[in-house]
């Protein structure tokens, strides 16, 4: 814990001391309904078969570079595939529709008490 000169020297740079108790695991629970589990695929590799040591190669046989098989498994997937981003489903929202009206201003005017009216016979 840094004492109080240390933290009154943090403060007025406006750099805040760490404190990791701050935030609870109750802080994070919103963050979880976008964790993607990760698919569980994995490549299987079958392993070459054993050749004996060079006491068993003859002199005469040719010696070719093995090809490479093993390829890096990010060059056949894209960045979607690996972390694909958290999609929302579309909501429809059905919202009451207003009944569009013309903006003027109420004085005692015959467009005022029609309006007066309709309202009492709501009412």
């Amino acid at each position: 814990m840094p004492s109080l000169k240390q933290l009154t020297c943090l403060l007025q740079t406006g750099i805040w001391y760490c404190d990791p108790t701050i935030f609870t695991d109750v802080d994070f629970v919103a963050a979880e309904s976008t964790d993607i589990p990760m698919p569980a695929e994995r490549v299987k590799r079958t392993p070459s078969p054993a050749t004996p040591g060079c006491s068993g190669w003859s002199s005469k046989q040719n010696i070719q570079a093995p090809a490479n098989d093993i390829v890096a498994s990010t060059s056949f997937c894209s960045l979607e595939e690996i972390m694909p981003i958290p999609c929302v489903e579309n909501t429809t929202v059905n919202r009451p529709k207003r009944k569009i009206g013309k903006r003027t201003i109420l004085t005692s005017t015959p467009y005022k008490n029609e309006l007066q009216q309709e309202i009492d016979t709501k009412i």
